[in-house]
C-alpha cells in the first residue's frame, strides 16, 4: 500500500509542475512524498536492527517507480499527455489504496481498530476540500472524478469503521444507550 502511496504521490507531482498548480497543491505532494519517505527510512531502520535481509526485489521495485514519473517528466517535459497520464495514474493508485481495507473489513479480516479513526477523521476532511477545490477551481476532469470516488470510498470506510463494527444497526444506536440505563 506505502508503495501505491509513494507512486501515487510522485506522479501528482509531476502532474502538477506540468500543469503549473500553485504552489498549494505541490506542497501537498511535496509533504506526502517526505512523509512516506520517513515511514520507509524508518521501516529500513527497524528491519536492520532486527537483522532481517534486505528485500532486494521490494527495494528495486520502490525505486523503479519513484523514478519512472521523473524520467517521463525529463524525456517530455510539460507534454499534455504526459500530463494527463500522470494524473490518470496518479488518482487511480490514490482511489485504490483504500480497496484493501475496505475489502478485508467487509470479509472481517481485520480487526477493527486497524485504522486509525483520527487518520480516517483528517483523510475524510481532506478529501471534503480536496472535492471543494476540484469544483470550485475548475480543476481537469480527472482531479473532480477522482475526488469524488476518492470521498465515497472514504466516507464508506468510515460507515465500516463506525456503523458495521459496532454491534448496533444503524439507526437504532438510542435503544442500546437507554436499554443500559
Amino acid at each position: 500500500m506505502h508503495l501505491m502511496l509513494l507512486q501515487a504521490y510522485s506522479c501528482d507531482l509531476f502532474y502538477a509542475l506540468g500543469r503549473g498548480m500553485p504552489w498549494q497543491y505541490l506542497s501537498v505532494s511535496g509533504i506526502g512524498i517526505c512523509y512516506l519517505f520517513i515511514w520507509q527510512t524508518q521501516w529500513f531502520l527497524y528491519n536492520r536492527k532486527q537483522q532481517t535481509l534486505l528485500n532486494i526485489p521490494l527495494m528495486l521495485s520502490s525505486l523503479i517507480i519513484i523514478l519512472w514519473p521523473s524520467i517521463l517528466w525529463y524525456l517530455h517535459p510539460k507534454s499534455p499527455w504526459q500530463t494527463h497520464l500522470q494524473a490518470w495514474v496518479s488518482r487511480i493508485l490514490f482511489i485504490m489504496h483504500f480497496l484493501p481495507q475496505i475489502v478485508k473489513y467487509h470479509r472481517n479480516e481485520i480487526q477493527r481498530n486497524a485504522i486509525s479513526p483520527y487518520y480516517l477523521y483528517l483523510s475524510l476532511s481532506l478529501g471534503l476540500c480536496d472535492l471543494l477545490a476540484a469544483a470550485c477551481l475548475k480543476w481537469d476532469t480527472v482531479n473532480q472524478m477522482g475526488s469524488v470516488v476518492s470521498f465515497i470510498l472514504k466516507s464508506y470506510l468510515y460507515y465500516q469503521m463506525r456503523v458495521l463494527s459496532s454491534n448496533i444497526r444503524p439507526g437504532l444506536s438510542f435503544l442500546k444507550t437507554r436499554s443500559a440505563q
